[in-house]
């Protein structure tokens, strides 16, 4: 987890002064050891309750098949950026979801990115 580029993430959130929840189906055991101030959630729909956008920085088939009504009506503002490029931007839009989506190849450095939006956008919690 210590590698994990979800964790650079969230340092560098925290550093703007967000609030961070996170969930990830296999590391919830050891992420209160690289993580300070992040509270811990059961799952993405805990993550999203509230929330001014998500970030998805994972592969897990868990969240490929995350009911994106559900979040959305759960987010204060339904932002999600796309870390891997699980998501159709065009179907996103349709649901309302603002949505930016890029794909990072670790090992090249090499990004990749798109985005789609319905409508302005906000970050920060």
């Amino acid at each position: 987890m210590r590698e994990a580029s979800a964790v650079d993430i969230i340092h560098l959130l925290q550093s703007e002064g967000a609030r961070i929840r996170a969930y990830d189906p296999v590391a919830m055991p050891n992420a209160h050891l690289y993580l300070h101030d992040v509270t811990l959630c059961h799952d993405a729909y805990q993550v999203a309750e509230g929330s001014d956008g998500l970030v998805v920085v994972t592969e897990w088939n868990e969240f490929k098949h995350l009911d994106l009504l559900r979040l959305r009506a759960a987010m204060r503002f339904p932002v999600i950026v796309d870390g891997r490029n699980m998501y159709d931007p065009e179907e996103m839009r349709k649901l309302g979801l603002h949505t930016a989506a890029w794909d990072v190849d670790a090992s090249a450095g090499h990004r990749r990115g798109s985005h789609a939006s319905a409508g302005p956008t906000a970050s920060g919690d």
